[in-house]
């Protein structure tokens, strides 16, 4: 399958077509401290790991190497990529109207 799209993108690329690929990948932001400042009475060690939100990022990058992304906070849903794809269609929109002719997604 993958031999197959990478044949399909080529001819879609020497035809001149604009190639958007987009991806999501995201980061659990994790404090890894493992000691603190303490009484003499107290351990220095920490007793669990403090875990903050996690970052969730899209983006999406062209043939050309321009690259359009956003971060979130929440899980990345079904809902949130429709989103991403939406904001992304209207900012492809105001670079060019006619971008639908030759691009792909």
């Amino acid at each position: 399958m993958r031999q197959q799209c990478a044949k399909k993108l080529l001819e879609l690329l020497e035809q001149g077509f604009r190639i958007v690929n987009i991806d999501e990948s995201w980061i659990n932001e994790v404090d890894f401290q493992r000691r603190k400042w303490h009484e003499r009475t107290e351990s220095n060690s920490l007793p669990r790991k403090t875990v903050s939100p996690r970052l969730s990022l899209l983006a999406a990058i062209d043939t050309g190497g321009l690259l359009y992304m956003a971060l979130t906070t929440v899980n990345t849903t079904s809902e949130v990529v429709c989103l991403f794809v939406k904001q992304l269609v209207a900012a492809l929109e105001l670079e060019d109207p006619n971008f639908r002719e030759k691009t792909v997604l």
